[in-house]
């Protein structure tokens, strides 16, 4: 069976220049990738057979960044206008409009999560997909990648702004273990997310990684995310 196209784009931190040598080396381990500048921001936009964009969009992660880049966000990302709404679901403005006003439709569109008070709100992609498949208005495959894009941009934003080795750790755990339900990572992150002193000083963490992943795994994402998945594999929580 051919594989699926996926297609999307990362956007890279500004902190490498973007030469010619960065470019040829990018397209030697990409061959599907398209670099670009856009508003001062440099991008990348991928069309990647796969058999699903969560395996498109990581291995393309770890790809960009064996060549020194790093990624910063998956787009099209989570937040969301009416406008694109409608974009992103095939509908007509005015049909969205009246979702959300609950003019027509079962009501209970989810509200918007950001700029509330202006004329341009914004909603959470992810929540505003599920509701849509749930009334049969989009397919169940869009809401898969509207939350995996979520997370994954959650990962890379908390890596971002939490530039600790205990963060690089979990952002690299956080990355492998996206779309297992039951992934203990996740969990203990979401109950300890903002006190990295106590998920550093969890037997979880100590016990299970001696030496951790900033030490073992430090080095190219390819590496980093083989050594997380073994690792994730062996989490059992305490």
């Amino acid at each position: 069976m051919a594989l699926a196209t996926h297609s999307f784009t990362l956007i890279l931190a500004n902190d490498v220049p973007i030469t010619d040598d960065v470019a040829e080396k990018l397209y030697d381990v990409c061959d599907d990738t398209l670099l670009g500048m856009c508003n001062g921001a440099a991008y990348v936009d991928i069309d990647r057979e796969a058999d699903s964009f969560r395996d498109a969009a990581l291995s393309a992660i770890t790809e960009v960044e064996s060549v020194g880049l790093r990624v910063e966000r998956v787009e099209p990302g989570d937040f969301v206008t009416a406008a694109e709404i409608a974009r992103r679901s095939g509908r007509s403005r005015e049909s969205i409009r009246q979702l959300i006003g609950a003019e027509r439709g079962p009501g209970s569109f989810p509200p918007p999560v950001s700029s509330v008070t202006t004329r341009s709100p914004l909603w959470r992609w992810s929540d505003v997909a599920a509701w849509l498949a749930q009334q049969k208005m989009l397919p169940a495959e869009e809401v898969d990648r509207a939350l995996f894009t979520a997370s994954v941009n959650a990962s890379l934003d908390w890596r971002r702004v939490a530039q600790t080795p205990v963060a690089e750790d979990i952002s690299c755990l956080l990355l492998h273990s996206i779309g297992q339900r039951e992934s203990p990572v996740v969990a203990v992150v979401q109950a300890t997310f903002v006190n990295l002193t106590d998920i550093s000083e969890s037997s979880w963490y100590r016990e299970t990684l001696t030496p951790p992943p900033a030490q073992r795994f430090r080095g190219t994402p390819q590496t980093a995310l083989a050594g997380a998945s073994e690792a994730s594999a062996r989490f059992v929580l305490k």
